[in-house]
């Protein structure tokens, strides 16, 4: 997942390049996405939180099937504490 925003970068072509150079990266997994916040400032952390929470959300529910249940690794090898 590659969240991408765009609300600090003024110049359109620069803008674009961004994009582009972010959908690229995705584009590099098999379940790669790009998301796009064209409102929104470099620190999303900070400023869009609710985006980055969706965003792992998402990835989690996409995940490949990995036979361990909804633990961590290790907690379904029984290795967690």
């Amino acid at each position: 997942m590659v969240l991408t925003a765009l609300g600090d970068v003024k110049n359109p072509r620069k803008a674009r390049e961004w994009a582009e150079g972010h959908r690229r990266l995705a584009e590099m997994t098999p379940y790669g996405r790009q998301v796009e916040l064209p409102g929104d400032l470099h620190l999303l952390q900070l400023d869009r939180p609710d985006a980055i929470a969706d965003a792992v959300a998402e990835v989690h529910a996409r995940r490949p099937g990995d036979g361990l249940g909804d633990g961590f690794a290790g907690e379904a090898a029984g290795e967690g504490s």
